[in-house]
C-alpha cells in the first residue's frame, strides 16, 4: 500500500480493482460511524482509521482531501439512515405507519444500526458545505429525506406531497437545533407535524 504523501496521487474511481473499492467501502462505513458518534469536529483521519482498522496513509490514498472525508463520512451516514428508513417504509403496514416511523428517527424513538448521538451533524455538514461551495452535496442531505417522507405521505394520499414533505423535513431538522437548548414535547411534535402533514398523529407514537 503507498505510503502517505501530499502530492499521493488518488486513483479515478473507474480504475480501482475489487480490493480497492472494497477498501474504500470499509473508509467510508467507517467514516460514517465516527461522524454519526462524534461529529465533524473529530472525524479526522486518524479516527476513521482507527475504526477502521486501518493506516492512515491507506486511508489518505483514497481520499483527495480532509473535505471529502467529511463528505464521505456524512453522505455514507445518509445513506445507512435512508436505507434504514426505507425498509421501514417498506415494512410498515400504511403510509401513517411510515409517517410514525421517519418521525421517530428524528425524535431518537427508531435508532438504526449507525445511531446519530450529536444533533449538530446536519447544521455542522451545512455550513461546511455551503463554505467552500459544496451545493451539490448539501442538496443531496435535504432532498434525500425529503423524497422519503413524500413515499410516506403519498401512501397516505394527502395532497401536495412534495411541500408537505420538504416542510415536515425542515421542521425536524429545526428540532434537532432546538433541543440543544430546550427538549421538544412529543405533543409539540404531534402537532407540527400533523399540520403540516395534514393527517392526525398521535403524540404517543412520536
Amino acid at each position: 500500500m503507498p505510503t502517505n504523501s501530499a502530492a499521493a496521487t488518488v486513483l479515478a474511481p473507474l480504475t480501482w480493482t475489487p480490493n480497492q473499492k472494497a477498501a474504500r467501502a470499509r473508509i467510508a462505513t467507517a467514516a460514517a460511524t465516527v461522524v454519526a458518534r462524534h461529529g465533524i469536529a473529530r472525524c479526522t483521519v486518524r479516527a476513521v482509521a482507527d475504526e477502521a482498522g486501518l493506516t492512515k496513509s491507506t486511508v489518505h490514498y483514497y481520499l483527495r482531501d480532509s473535505d471529502e472525508l467529511i463528505d464521505l463520512a456524512v453522505l455514507g451516514f445518509l445513506d445507512a439512515l435512508a436505507d434504514h428508513a426505507g425498509r421501514l417504509i417498506a415494512t410498515a403496514p400504511d403510509g401513517r405507519e411510515a409517517l410514525y416511523a421517519l418521525v421517530r428517527i428524528f425524535t431518537a424513538g427508531e435508532a438504526p444500526a449507525i445511531a446519530l448521538t450529536d444533533p449538530t451533524l446536519w447544521s455542522d455538514f451545512a455550513t461546511h458545505a455551503w463554505r467552500r461551495g459544496a451545493l451539490d452535496e448539501l442538496a443531496r442531505c435535504l432532498d434525500t429525506f425529503s423524497a422519503l417522507f413524500e413515499q410516506a405521505l403519498t401512501l397516505i394520499g394527502v395532497d401536495n406531497v412534495q411541500w408537505r414533505a420538504r416542510s415536515i423535513h425542515l421542521y425536524l431538522l429545526g428540532t434537532l437545533n432546538r433541543k440543544l437548548v430546550t427538549p421538544v414535547p412529543t405533543d409539540e411534535i404531534a402537532f407540527a407535524v400533523s399540520a403540516l402533514a395534514g393527517v392526525a398523529l398521535d403524540p404517543e407514537r412520536c
